[in-house]
């Protein structure tokens, strides 16, 4: 009998949690990996290192090391399209195709409005790795280059991310006795607008402190080397432009021959498996879940979701057991790095901060890489 084979495409929370599980109990199957890039970076973790923090390594999972720790395959590849029924599918990647009975996607998504003018050639995002080990480079050249000039930074994006990364690049610039201009740009009335007003405001507060210029209710017309244009026919001065924008379906997952929603995302149901019946499991930012519209695109639901995923994805390769659900809870706590030693927790309606808050964001995250770190001992990689 041909060995049935599970294809993982993108390494994502989730998957890390698949390749930890695998790690601890072989699954009955050959379990590939699919990912364009060789880290995986922990978001969390990247405002402090952006201000100097932690290291590069403190914020980096090794997806080779980590997968042959867990006897799993690792492709370095970029996914094209997916193709599956209810017996098995295809995946199209830049390394050429690969068979699978059953697949899961775990590929987070990828940022809105990268069709704007400019941005394709002139903007540094979070993702890929690559992209962020050039951002961190870049400022730091321009603090030598521009001597007793100010660095002029624009973060287009006003959720968490965005806030953290504007008031990193003004804490390291800044570090750096240089005189640091950093703009907030966002189409929402206010930072942080799904959160509550009191919360909200208490950012919108600590921007002001920091000198961050907020520019709300507007967005992005366009993108040269060195000014954002906005829609309102204001210029801003950007040596360094960050995106952070809200989420959007990578194109080749919208069109992919899959359960999609209207957006693009996978549409699966709380077992995580595609509604439609194909052999199709998913998590993360990628998936649209079934009685679940309002739940966040956010890391947070990965992680939670992880340990579902990897048992039922057990389940449907080995063929025996039964499925578990993912009943997510509306609230999550949210801790946002203030890159002065000090971090805003908020939970429901409830908001406090001080260094007590980021002791535990710098715990929490520190404990959730270290994790992954501690199975490359295992096959004596560092």
């Amino acid at each position: 009998m041909t060995r049935r084979r599970l294809v993982l495409v993108g390494g994502g929370h989730a998957h890390l949690e698949v390749l930890r599980a695998a790690s601890r109990s072989v699954f009955g199957a050959e379990v590939v990996l699919v990912s364009p890039s060789p880290l995986q970076l922990y978001s969390g973790r990247m405002p402090a290192h952006l201000r100097g923090r932690i290291s590069a390594a403190a914020l980096s999972i090794e997806l080779d090391p980590l997968c042959r720790a867990a006897g799993v395959r690792f492709v370095e590849a970029s996914v094209s399209r997916v193709e599956a029924d209810a017996r098995g599918g295809v995946v199209m990647t830049t390394a050429g195709e690969f068979a699978a009975d059953v697949i899961s996607l775990d590929v987070g998504a990828s940022v809105a409005g990268l069709d704007t003018p400019g941005v394709a050639e002139h903007v540094f995002s979070t993702r890929p790795a690559e992209l962020w080990s050039a951002l961190v480079a870049r400022v730091d050249a321009l603090v030598v280059e521009r001597g007793r000039q100010a660095v002029s930074c624009c973060v287009v994006g006003a959720g968490v991310g965005g806030i953290e990364i504007a008031l990193a690049l003004h804490s390291r610039v800044t570090a750096a006795k240089r005189v640091a201009e950093v703009a907030l740009v966002d189409a929402a009335p206010r930072p942080l607008a799904s959160w509550d007003d009191g919360a909200s405001e208490r950012v919108l507060r600590l921007l002001n402190e920091r000198g961050i210029a907020v520019h709300a209710n507007t967005s992005v017309a366009r993108v040269a080397a060195d000014v954002v244009e906005l829609e309102d026919g204001r210029r801003l001065r950007a040596d360094v432009t960050v995106w952070t924008t809200g989420a959007a379906p990578h194109k080749w997952l919208r069109q992919s021959p899959l359960a999609l929603d209207e957006d693009g995302w996978l549409r699966v149901d709380a077992t995580l498996r595609a509604v439609d019946g194909r052999a199709v499991l998913g998590a993360g930012d990628c998936i649209a879940l079934e009685g679940a519209p309002w739940l966040p695109r956010s890391g947070v639901y990965a992680v939670r979701a992880a340990p579902v995923l990897a048992h039922n994805l057990r389940v449907a390769v080995e063929g025996a057991g039964q499925l578990d659900e993912f009943r997510p809870s509306r609230r999550s706590l949210a801790l946002v790095d203030t890159a002065d030693g000090r971090a805003i927790a908020h939970w429901g309606r409830f908001t406090a901060g001080g260094r007590w808050a980021w002791w535990l964001k710098h715990v929490i995250d520190g404990r959730y890489v270290r994790g992954y770190h501690r199975l490359y001992a295992r096959i004596g990689t560092t």
